[in-house]
């Protein structure tokens, strides 16, 4: 029996742990909690190792983080090069009321494409980044080499390996500075990183975070357009490729083993989502990052906040260093923004990240627990 809010009393949770347990006896736990790994015709890196030419850039900008992995993007390829587009279909609604995270996301897919064709010998160069997601973001034109266009193509080995990491970090391993500066060296020109390092500013950054997770819960408009992209079955999952799966949650063993097996209702998600944020998310991280630009609301800017964003998680992955966008308190402040009213969050992440704008604002450091991939679509290719 379950409560009414459809959450499984204390009964009903034994008796499913004990279930899972004996199927995790004949199966094996491992292929249970990973379901949604078996379900992707090859791994990240037989696909990465398999792909050419074309095929791989456009692999690898579909192998970005976006934001709850919605992959909103679309591509037009031909000989001259490859247009990138925004999928307005794959946007978070209500949880993204500015398109700051749909741009951010594309920015991401868009380094990840110029580091492939770096690293392969063809590089391109991006055309003037537009800001009117509906239509074209940018081009990508195939440029002769030497044309600059390759500065970061060490970085490509480490695109089938990044992970958004949502489980623990170690609390007592900090990223050093001089990891940090490395990082910071490889921000965009108007892109301005800020480290979140002392125990004051994390604190405060944490309660930011927590408060603006229980306004995010409150919001019945906030939380439809954010569930639409929680996969939570293995039908679910396989049918659309992309969202939060429980795979995704990095939860952990027994917990991420019965969730596979009876999926929690919204409600209960959104608790243990609350919790994960306090005690997870912010309770175990040792750094926090904030990406910031001049101007609010450019959005060309916040694209090259996700490409900044994309070279860090890249370099970071190739020195064991995760991240993870901690983005409450800027969905709260984008609400405020569009609806006029008091700007708290914006006060608060002013008080944080200095003056401009913050675009993303993400935890950093070393993981206790490997993330698994993400479930990927593959490229949208659309007609010229």
């Amino acid at each position: 029996m379950k409560e009414e809010d459809g959450t499984m009393t204390r009964r009903d949770f034994v008796k499913a742990a004990a279930g899972a347990a004996a199927v995790a006896a004949v199966a094996g736990t491992g292929s249970i909690m990973i379901w949604d790994r078996t379900t992707q015709p090859e791994g990240p890196v037989e696909a990465w190792n398999a792909a050419t030419g074309i095929d791989r850039i456009l692999l690898a900008a579909t192998m970005a983080p976006s934001s709850h992995n919605t992959q909103p993007w679309r591509f037009r390829a031909d000989p001259e090069g490859i247009d990138v587009l925004a999928d307005m279909d794959r946007t978070m609604g209500k949880a993204d009321p500015r398109l700051r995270e749909l741009h951010v996301s594309l920015g991401c897919a868009l380094e990840n494409a110029v580091i492939a064709a770096a690293s392969a010998g063809t590089p391109v160069v991006a055309d003037q980044v537009s800001g009117t997601p509906s239509g074209r973001l940018t081009r990508l034109r195939f440029a002769a080499q030497g044309s600059g266009a390759d500065a970061n193509a060490d970085l490509a080995d480490a695109i089938p390996l990044r992970r958004t990491n949502r489980g623990p970090f170690d609390e007592a391993r900090t990223v050093a500075p001089s990891e940090l500066t490395a990082l910071d060296s490889l921000a965009s020109e108007n892109v301005r990183v800020v480290w979140l390092t002392d125990p004051v500013a994390r604190a405060r950054f944490a309660d930011l975070s927590m408060t603006a997770t229980e306004a995010h819960i409150a919001d019945a408009e906030i939380q439809r357009d954010s569930h639409r992209w929680y996969r939570m079955s293995r039908p679910d999952a396989e049918k659309y490729r992309d969202g939060i799966t429980v795979s995704g949650a990095n939860l952990p063993g027994a917990i991420g083993l019965i969730m596979g097996l009876f999926p929690p209702s919204p409600d209960s998600f959104d608790a243990g989502w609350a919790k994960a944020t306090r005690d997870t998310h912010c309770g175990t991280a040792p750094a926090f990052g904030m990406l910031v630009v001049e101007n609010a609301g450019d959005k060309s800017a916040w694209v090259e906040a996700g490409r900044t964003y994309e070279r860090i998680q890249l370099a970071g992955a190739m020195r064991g260093i995760s991240t993870h966008p901690i983005s409450q308190a800027l969905a709260i402040r984008d609400r405020e923004v569009v609806a006029g009213s008091p700007e708290v969050y914006s006060a608060g992440l002013t008080e944080l990240g200095g003056a401009g704008e913050v675009v993303l604002a993400f935890r950093i450091g070393y993981p206790t627990r490997e993330q698994p991939p993400s479930m990927r679509r593959a490229p949208v290719v659309v007609q010229a």
